[in-house]
């Protein structure tokens, strides 16, 4: 399991980190909606091939 930050400013770790995944889970904000970052992480997980599960938390 690896935790990366949401925080766009660690972009290039993240996207480093996403080369040795197997899969994916992406947390989505309820409250917030989709942010720009959580579109950049999409893209390079498609880019990549890597299989992802949205979790959709603060819902009520």
């Amino acid at each position: 399991m690896i935790d990366t930050p949401g925080h766009v400013d660690f972009s290039s770790e993240v996207e480093r980190s996403l080369r040795v995944l197997d899969g994916a889970v992406l947390v989505v904000s309820a409250v917030e909606g989709v942010q720009a970052h959580t579109e950049t992480l999409w893209n390079a997980l498609k880019a990549l091939r890597i299989p992802v599960l949205i979790l959709i938390n603060k819902m009520s």
